[in-house]
């Protein structure tokens, strides 16, 4: 059964772009063509004041789907936070897609974050997404274990 997902912000266009990439329809690189066309993703800097480094943040507005990402050296982007107010609609695809694509132009091999692992749900979409698991430690305070996972650019 295909998913079809309504996002309330009167903008029947953007509906129809996202349904049609979550269905296949639309190819990564037809949706980042009509997403450069309409401006409808937008980067920005935040600072984050407890590390003391800069982040810099990708919004996807019609899912408010948002990945707060710092560069972890030469060797990867990390993504310190993923959230989303509408699930299953391809915001994080689409995002995930651009951070690929930063990272290559600055030649980053890699795409890594942090998931517990009883976030099971989690786990599941960054493996389907071409994450690994490259480690794990028992956080004591969670009661569980923080799982890091790689995706492989190159």
């Amino acid at each position: 059964m295909e998913k079809i997902c309504k996002y309330n912000i009167n903008d029947a266009p953007w509906d129809k772009v996202v349904d049609e990439f979550v269905s296949g329809k639309l190819s990564k690189d037809q949706v980042k063509g009509l997403m450069q066309e309409k401006l409808w993703v937008r980067t920005n800097i935040i600072e984050n004041d407890l590390l003391e480094e800069l982040d810099s943040r990708i919004e996807y507005a019609p899912t408010g789907t948002t990945l707060i990402y710092h560069f972890d050296g030469k060797e990867s982007l990390y993504i310190s936070d993923a959230n989303s107010r509408d699930e299953d609609c391809g915001g994080f695809s689409i995002l995930l897609s651009e951070l690929e694509e930063i990272a290559m132009q600055k030649n980053i091999p890699s795409l890594t974050l942090n998931v517990y692992e009883k976030n099971t749900r989690a786990i599941e979409i960054y493996s389907k997404k071409g994450f690994r698991e490259i480690n794990r430690m028992y956080e004591t305070i969670e009661k569980d274990f923080l799982i890091r996972m790689q995706k492989d650019l190159a």
